[in-house]
Formats: C-alpha cells, structure tokens, sequence
C-alpha cells in the first residue's frame, strides 16, 4: 500500500526540482539605471521602479557557454547598481532560424547570463519612436508599439549603443532583450 503513495511523491518531487532548475531567480531582465528611476534588490535580482516591458524572465540552458565570436577589451555596462561585459556571441540556430546569442557577464559574481542582441527601450512621454530608431545609425528597428521599442544591434557594437542609449535624455528606460523561451509540448 506504501508503494502506491510513493510514486506519486515521487514524481511530484522530480517535477517540483525540474523546475527550480529550468528557471533561474538570479537571472535579472538587466534594466537599465537611469535617472529619474530607482533601483532596489530583491534577493540579489535588480528591480526597476519604472515601468517595465514585459518579459520572459526563464533563461534556456545553452549547452556550450562560450562564445564563438569574443570581444577583446568589452567595455563594461552598468545595469542598476552592477557592471555587466559583454564577452561575446555565438550564433544559435533553432527550426531553421539563425539567432545572435549575447554573452554576458555579471562582473561582481562571474555568472554568464544570455541575452539577444537587441535591447528594449521606453521613451519619455511625448517621444517619437519611429523617428527615435531612424536617428540610431548601429541599430536596425526590430519592433515598435506606444510602450517601448526594440532594436537589433550588432554585437560588438551593443555595449556602445546600451551606454549611448542610457545617456540619452529622451529615453526613460533600457534593457538587453532576453531569449525567448521556446514553448515545449507536454
């Protein structure tokens, strides 16, 4: 009779570890510090007070973390109250698709974390985004609706951009992109 309740555990218990390991609460959306919004910590992750676009915040696993293409002397990018280095990219190919896949480094902890080579932006209030995009000369429009927009930019270019974009006045908010989380059929 014991054997009956224990598979159930069982699987109850592989489901409930499965799933602290496929999603990561250390692995923030990296908002951007800028002035005007405030930034406090909840269990080590940023959070940003300004509005916030929504995001996936589950990270794939890669299974090779390194990058293919590496950036020699990436310069560092603050993103709330810590330095991020862009190390590098790798190209991802996924149902036939060819992504840029970001690797990035947390440079208090030493932790990769993924991102797209493309960053989300919200603009201040009054701002056009069409015409915002078109004045970036390294950025490629992805996507643009009232609340924010999203730009491709080339990799060994997207640290320049983050901190040019961070600098702006017009913009309120700035974020590395994450991968999107593939949906999994059960």
């Amino acid at each position: 009779m014991s054997s009956v309740f224990l598979l159930p555990s069982a699987l109850v218990l592989s489901a409930l570890v499965w799933l602290l390991l496929s999603t990561s609460p250390s692995d923030p959306v990296l908002p951007a510090h800028v002035e005007g919004a405030s930034t406090s910590t909840a269990h080590g992750v940023p959070i940003a007070t300004a509005p916030q676009a929504p995001a996936s915040s589950s990270q794939p696993v890669l299974s090779v973390p390194t990058p293919k293409r590496s950036f020699d002397n990436a310069p560092v990018v603050v993103v709330g109250d810590r330095e991020w280095r862009v190390l590098g990219a790798r190209e991802s190919v996924d149902s036939g698709k060819t992504q840029t896949v970001l690797v990035l480094r947390d440079e208090a902890s030493g932790q990769l974390h993924y991102r797209q080579s493309a960053l989300r932006l919200v603009l201040k209030e009054g701002e056009d985004y069409e015409a915002f995009i078109r004045e970036r000369t390294q950025a490629r429009r992805v996507f643009v609706n009232p609340l924010y927009g999203d730009i491709a930019v080339d990799a060994a270019l997207i640290s320049a951009e983050y901190t040019a974009l961070v600098n702006d006045a017009r913009v309120s908010q700035v974020m590395f992109i994450p991968l999107p989380t593939p949906a999994k059929p059960r």
